[in-house]
């Protein structure tokens, strides 16, 4: 036989699964009728105290942190602004004695400001890979 045939009508079917009230196969069964939908994704999103993804904020602006760069939890903006400074040896100035605060909304006014606060938190300038 080819295999375009379809398969003999006598073919041996999988042996059910029995699904009992709470096991694993009940939960992930498609007509179960217990999917939430998606405002109920959206309540739990926004209720602290059930967080189904918690909120991990960046070192440096506070923003969302997308992982552990260059040895600090931190978000993708000063994870790339960190890894340009050094890369291209930048030297920033303050225009306001070096006080600026760095958040999410005004993390892009003060540059200096924002590479002495990721050296602050502890980035690490070995760890930012030249090539």
């Amino acid at each position: 036989r080819r295999g375009m045939d379809p398969p003999p009508a006598t073919s041996p079917s999988l042996p059910s699964i029995k699904k009992e009230p709470g096991s694993p196969v009940e939960s992930l069964s498609p007509d179960n009728g217990n999917r939430p939908s998606d405002q109920q994704f959206a309540a739990a999103d926004s209720n602290s105290s059930t967080p189904t993804k918690s909120f991990v904020p960046c070192k440096v602006c506070g923003d969302k942190a997308s992982g552990y760069h260059y040895g600090v939890t931190s978000c993708e903006g000063c994870k790339g602004f960190f890894r340009r400074s050094i890369q291209k040896q930048i030297e920033y100035r303050c225009l306001r004695d070096g006080k600026c605060l760095v958040i999410r909304l005004n993390r892009n006014r003060c540059q200096y400001c924002r590479f002495k606060k990721c050296l602050a938190v502890g980035m690490s300038r070995d760890s930012v890979r030249y090539g």
